[in-house]
């Protein structure tokens, strides 16, 4: 049975091999030199301080079908 449950988002997968591979991403950047540069995590887009994502990363083209 078990006693915590964690969401990773509000999404339908097929199965549950998707989920445990974002968990286990998440809790293995959080130890010490798995990024190779430990300002990497600091200075990541939804760090604390941070705007979020950058203007040319997201966003829609200029033009779209002409």
């Amino acid at each position: 049975m078990a006693d915590d449950e964690l969401s990773i988002g509000d999404y339908v997968l097929t199965n549950g091999a998707l989920p445990a591979m974002v968990i286990i991403d998440a809790v293995t950047r959080l130890l010490p030199g798995a990024l190779g540069d430990d300002d990497s995590a600091r200075e990541e887009s939804f760090s604390p301080g941070m705007a979020g994502l950058e203007y040319p990363q997201y966003t829609r083209p200029a033009e779209f079908r002409e």
